[in-house]
């Protein structure tokens, strides 16, 4: 038994999209069915799922703990500040020294 499926969705990604599969000679519909069925069989999306910034919620997840972490050595004074590259720059320098 068949069932219908509505999206919405912004007409220029409907469009490119239609583009892409009907240079492959399918229509939309046939394309969104294709890719149902391909999700059945890998049984995952097949490709990686990233938040608004262009990271993997795992990368996402990481980089929103370092932050927090930093945040917190900033706070309790455990970090150095510079105010130019150059004087960053000197204080690596004397370090080595």
């Amino acid at each position: 038994m068949n069932t219908t499926l509505q999206v919405r969705i912004d007409s220029k990604t409907k469009n490119a999209v239609a583009k892409i599969f009907e240079s492959s000679g399918l229509d939309l519909s046939s394309g969104v069915k294709m890719y149902f069925r391909h999700i059945l069989k890998q049984k995952k999306v097949s490709f990686p799922l990233l938040t608004e910034n262009g990271f993997t919620y795992e990368q996402e997840a990481k980089l929103s703990a370092i932050i927090k972490e930093t945040e917190a050595l900033y706070k309790a004074g455990k970090l150095k500040t510079f105010d130019s590259w150059d004087e960053m720059k000197k204080d690596i320098l004397s370090e080595k020294d």
